[in-house]
C-alpha cells in the first residue's frame, strides 16, 4: 500500500484517519501539525512535526502522498499551499469512507474527502479538497467547486453548484438548481431557496442575505 501522512490532527483529522483505515488502500506513516509537540499520539499515529517537515519525512519514509484533515476551507486551502511551496510534486490522496454511496458518473477531485453515510448521486462533481460530511446529500449532477465543505445531514437537491470556499452548515437544505457563489456561508438549518451571491453570510427558513463576510473570514 502507498505510504501517506495526515496533514492536521484535529477531531476531523481523527474521523478521517478512521477512513483511511477502513478503506484499506494506503500505510499511515504519522501526522503534521506545527501547534503540537512532535511525537505526541493520536489514534496511535505520532505527530512528525509541521508542514514544513513534509521534504524531509518524504526522504525518510518514501512517502507517496497526503491528505490534508482541516475542517475549515481556508485554512485548508491555505495549508495545501504551504505544501505546494515546499513539496510542489507531493500527491494528495482522496478518501472515501465504505459506509457512503457514490452513485454513477461522479467525479472526486485529488484530496477530497467523504465521510461515513453521505451519498452522493448520479453525475456530481465533487471538486478538490471538499468535504461531504457525514450524513450529506448530494442529489444528481450537483457541482461542488475546489475547497467546499458540506456539513453534516445537509441536503442539497439535483443541480446545486456551490462554488469555491464556501459551507453548507449543519442540516440545512439547497433546493434544485439552486447556485451558491463563492465563500459563501450557508447557516445551519437554513433553507435555500434564491440564488447566492459571492461573500455573504445567509440563514433562516428561507434563507436571507445576512452580512457581507470577509474572504477568510
Amino acid at each position: 500500500m502507498e505510504k501517506i501522512i495526515v496533514v492536521g490532527s484535529s477531531g476531523h483529522a481523527k474521523v478521517v484517519i478512521d477512513i483511511i483505515e477502513k478503506e484499506r488502500r494506503f500505510t499511515i506513516i504519522g501526522l503534521t501539525d506545527p501547534f503540537k509537540q512532535p511525537y505526541i499520539e493520536v489514534l496511535g499515529y505520532k505527530i512528525l512535526g509541521g508542514q514544513r517537515e513534509i521534504p524531509r519525512l518524504i526522504d525518510k519514509f518514501g512517502i507517496d502522498g497526503a491528505i490534508i484533515a482541516i475542517g475549515n476551507n481556508w485554512n485548508r486551502y491555505l495549508v495545501f499551499n504551504e505544501i505546494k511551496q515546499c513539496c510542489p510534486d507531493l500527491k494528495f490522496v482522496t478518501g472515501v469512507h465504505p459506509f457512503s454511496h457514490v452513485g454513477r458518473e461522479v467525479s472526486i477531485g485529488d484530496g477530497s474527502v467523504i465521510m461515513p453515510g453521505a451519498v452522493i448521486n448520479n453525475g456530481a462533481k465533487i471538486g478538490r479538497f471538499c468535504i461531504v460530511n457525514t450524513a450529506a446529500s448530494i442529489d444528481h449532477e450537483c457541482v461542488l467547486e475546489d475547497f467546499t465543505s458540506v456539513a453534516p445531514g445537509a441536503t442539497l437537491g439535483g443541480g446545486v453548484k456551490v462554488g469555491k470556499h464556501s459551507t453548507i452548515s449543519l442540516g440545512a437544505k439547497v433546493i434544485d438548481k439552486i447556485s451558491i457563489a463563492e465563500h459563501v456561508v450557508v447557516g445551519a438549518g437554513a433553507v435555500v431557496v434564491n440564488n447566492l451571491p459571492d461573500r455573504v453570510v445567509a440563514y433562516g427558513s428561507p434563507a436571507r442575505i445576512i452580512r457581507q463576510r470577509i474572504v477568510g473570514e
